[in-house]
């Protein structure tokens, strides 16, 4: 399962090496140890489904996991909002910012909702069927 703390390694697509994040200034991308290619941050948050994301496992029965979930959001948000990074005056950090927050805001959403994780959860099974 892939979650937050994997996010600081991973499989080059280019070299399909594991790597790991190298000293970087800039935020959200990742760079390759072995092929120096830069990947980003908010691509591998796309490809972890909203469960991933949270470290949570795909099931409709987290309500006792809710604090977690919580938790998890608010730790994953001091990461990435973009109003704790205006001070980098970079609009496509910004950018960036601002569509990773997004997509942490709608998979929050989704999962703290219990009809929403239903309906998500059925596409997830129809989607890996």
């Amino acid at each position: 399962m892939k979650n937050i703390a994997n996010l600081k390694s991973h499989i080059c697509s280019s070299c399909t090496k594991l790597g790991t994040i190298k000293s970087n200034t800039e935020l959200f991308v990742k760079i390759c140890n072995s092929c120096d290619k830069k990947n980003s941050l908010l691509e591998d948050f796309k490809e972890m489904n909203y469960f991933e994301i949270f470290s949570l496992n795909q099931t409709y029965d987290i309500e006792k996991y809710l604090g977690k979930l919580d938790k998890e959001y608010r730790s994953i948000l001091k990461l990435v909002h973009p109003d704790l990074l205006s001070f980098l005056n970079d609009k496509n950090t910004l950018k960036e910012a601002e569509e990773v927050s997004s997509h942490i805001n709608k998979s929050f959403t989704v999962l703290k909702c219990g009809y929403d994780r239903a309906v998500y959860l059925v596409r997830l099974f129809l989607y890996y069927a």
